[in-house]
C-alpha cells in the first residue's frame, strides 16, 4: 500500500510539473471508481436536470484536486454541472472537460494548442461536454445530455493540471 501511494505521489509531482521543456508524465490508467460519489436523484424526472455541484480544492499545484472525485448519473439524462472554483491563488485557474476514460494524453496537448482563447479545449471526438475556464473565487457552469452507459473522466486541461481527473460514471 505504502509503494502505491508513493507512486501515485510521485505520478501526480511529476505531471504537475509544469516546465516548457519538460515532458509531462501521467498515469493514463484512470482512477478506480470509488465509493466516494455524487450520486444523481434517480427519482429525477425525465425533463428534470441533474444540478452537480463540483468543488476545485486545492491552492498549490500539488494539493489541486476535483471534489467530488466520482459523479453518478443515469445516461441520458441532462446535466448541469456547476464548477466552483474556490482557490484564491492566481494560478488556480480551472475548467471541466468530460472525455472518454483513458484519452487525456492525447487530448493535454491538444489544450495547449488550443489555448487560452478556446478555453484549452480543444477539437476532439472524445470530449462531451467542458465549461469555460473559472478563475479563483468565480463558478462556471455547462449543461448537457449525459453520454451512453459506461465509465468516463473529467478533468481539467489548464496547463499543468494533468492531476486533476475524476470518474463520471453514466448509467
Amino acid at each position: 500500500m505504502k509503494k502505491l501511494l508513493v507512486l501515485a505521489g510521485f505520478v501526480v509531482f511529476t505531471a504537475c510539473g509544469g516546465g516548457a521543456n519538460e515532458e509531462t508524465t501521467t498515469n493514463e490508467s484512470a482512477p478506480e471508481v470509488e465509493e466516494t460519489t455524487e450520486v444523481a436523484d434517480d427519482n429525477a424526472g425525465d425533463d428534470e436536470v441533474i444540478v452537480i455541484n463540483l468543488t476545485t480544492t486545492g491552492e498549490t499545484m500539488t494539493d489541486m484536486a476535483f471534489e467530488p472525485k466520482q459523479i453518478k448519473v443515469p445516461a441520458g439524462s441532462t446535466v448541469r454541472v456547476v464548477l466552483d472554483n474556490v482557490a484564491e491563488a492566481h494560478a488556480m485557474v480551472h475548467n471541466f472537460v468530460l472525455i472518454d476514460r483513458g484519452s487525456s494524453e492525447e487530448i493535454y496537448p491538444l489544450a495547449i494548442e488550443a489555448g487560452p482563447d478556446k478555453n484549452y479545449i480543444p477539437e476532439h471526438s472524445g470530449i462531451y461536454a467542458a465549461t469555460p475556464m473559472a478563475n479563483p473565487g468565480e463558478k462556471v457552469e455547462i449543461e448537457f445530455t449525459a453520454p451512453s452507459a459506461g465509465i468516463y473522466q473529467y478533468i481539467c486541461t489548464y496547463p499543468g493540471h494533468a492531476s486533476m481527473k475524476g470518474i463520471f460514471v453514466s448509467e
